[in-house]
């Protein structure tokens, strides 16, 4: 039991983070992220196929699955355009938004509702992205946008496949065969729009650069590994899902985001700042006691204690931010500050202590 446990967790966590780090790099060697798609897709396709012979298509399925393909068709273009932009840490803590939208969506499309502790979690998780993003000095309008298009995509998708799932009952193995073969004509469609609208010299460009790829070792390894790197991680997540419980699960697809940053910023050499750090571990954190508390019932003495602590890290940095702002508007007035309003350059841990 234990040893299939480890395999399992084990492995969806390396291909978890491998797989994010891969579609930075990938999309950083080669720009076209719709053509990229398409390899990809077609990969998993063969590998689903392989391994699930008994596999075939239903036009009456495909159809009814036809509104979830094309917002994974969104989620997927929208997270490689994301990633062109802006780095692994910021992509990940905006993505981990993501409920935020989902779980109002969720109460319109569906009517589920949620407890208030699950609400407070959500504001966390909002708290940490926007430190985050206040402090992200490699700001980038594009990538920022793409972001966003990409969660809000990810959330209607979300509730759209619960919706689909609970008329066409389709095995999770099912549903990957459905949206990859369904996604190709539109990212085949997509491909020809990026080709010659949005990027300069068309085919020849993507030829050029197809042919650049194809004669460096790098960039065409790096996208093989892409290729079945996400065939990996739907293969290994159906897998730990079958062996770990809801809240082992959740803990470990958390977990397995800090060492794909940790990775990113040594690799692409990525440097948070303090207040950074701080944003996406509130947020992540956030976002593992969201899931938390929709998964269990947590008992009343255990969401006092995650509430105070919450409120004590967020009263701290609203202290920060208030001595932040007394010594920035005196800086504009050119008028010295107070000596109550200084704000030392120390390390984000005496930060919260002179705060509390």
């Amino acid at each position: 039991r234990w040893s299939k446990v480890f395999v399992a967790s084990s492995l969806f966590a390396l291909s978890s983070i491998s797989m994010i780090l891969l579609n930075k790099g990938v999309v950083t060697a080669f720009p076209f992220s719709s053509v990229l798609l398409i390899l990809q897709n077609s990969v998993t396709l063969v590998m689903l196929k392989f391994q699930h012979q008994d596999l075939a298509f239903n036009t009456s399925t495909a159809l009814g699955w036809s509104r979830c393909v094309i917002l994974f068709c969104i989620n997927l273009y929208s997270s490689m355009q994301s990633l062109l932009y802006i780095s692994v840490p910021t992509f990940t803590v905006f993505r981990n938004t993501q409920p935020i939208i989902s779980v109002g969506i969720d109460y319109v499309a569906r009517g589920e509702k949620i407890s208030h502790i699950s609400i407070f979690f959500l504001f966390v998780i909002l708290f940490g992205a926007c430190l985050y993003a206040q402090n992200d000095f490699e700001y980038n309008f594009y990538g920022y946008a793409w972001a966003f298009v990409h969660i809000i995509s990810m959330s209607f998708y979300s509730v759209v496949v619960k919706l689909s799932f609970q008329n066409l009952k389709l095995r999770p193995f099912e549903m990957s065969w459905y949206n990859n073969i369904l996604s190709l004509p539109l990212l085949a469609v997509l491909a020809a729009y990026e080709t010659f609208v949005t990027k300069e010299g068309g085919l020849s460009n993507l030829f050029q650069a197809t042919g650049g790829c194809i004669t460096s070792i790098g960039c065409w390894s790096i996208i093989l590994l892409s290729c079945f790197g996400g065939f990996a991680v739907s293969v290994a997540g159906f897998r730990a899902q079958e062996v770990l419980s809801p809240t082992s699960w959740l803990a470990l697809n958390n977990v397995s985001k800090v060492p794909a940053i940790m990775i990113a910023c040594v690799v692409w050499n990525n440097h948070l700042t303090d207040l950074e750090l701080v944003g996406v571990g509130i947020s992540l954190g956030g976002g593992y006691f969201y899931s938390l508390s929709r998964q269990m019932e947590l008992s009343d003495k255990f969401k006092a204690l995650l509430v105070a602590a919450c409120l004590v890290v967020v009263g701290s940095f609203d202290v920060f931010f208030v001595n932040s702002g007394i010594r920035a508007a005196h800086h504009l007035m050119a008028v010295p500050p107070p000596p109550d309003a200084s704000f030392p350059a120390q390390t984000i841990t005496t930060y919260i202590i002179n705060a509390t």
